[in-house]
């Protein structure tokens, strides 16, 4: 998983702008109650949102002491699932959405326009995945 992640940040460093990590404590706790991937919590660790190019795809990434308030403005639990979570957005249109945490850490890019899961597509299995199948140029969204 470590191993996964600083691939990634080897690829695509000089291509994003990240913003700087939050206390581990702060991480943890925040961590804990929304049952957050070991994967997504190694990057948060390393930057606490940020945004920038993986292969042809955008990715913003929010902070994680924001996601509980984001989520609920964009209503993600209220049509996707209590244990949905969006994580960030290509600033296009579509979030990045966890599925159902902690059981199913499959990302999924969901239209925001039109929080439906028959509307959304599978990114990668798992958080480091989605990534890797982004800066590879596995899928697209429109």
């Amino acid at each position: 998983m470590k191993n996964s992640i600083d691939i990634i940040k080897s690829k695509i460093f000089d291509q994003y702008d990240k913003d700087p990590p939050l206390d581990n404590d702060v991480i943890e706790k925040i961590s804990d109650t929304l049952d957050l991937p070991e994967d997504y919590i190694y990057w948060m660790q390393w930057a606490n949102g940020g945004e920038g190019r993986f292969g042809d795809m955008y990715f913003s990434f929010w902070p994680i002491d924001e996601l509980e308030a984001l989520n609920k403005d964009f209503s993600i639990n209220k049509y996707l699932g209590n244990r949905s979570l969006c994580f960030g957005s290509n600033e296009g249109g579509h979030g990045y959405v966890f599925k159902s945490l902690p059981a199913d850490s499959s990302v999924w890019a969901v239209p925001l326009g039109d929080l439906d899961w028959s509307s959304a597509v599978q990114v990668g299995s798992n958080f480091s995945e989605a990534l890797l199948n982004a800066i590879e140029g596995k899928f697209s969204v429109s």
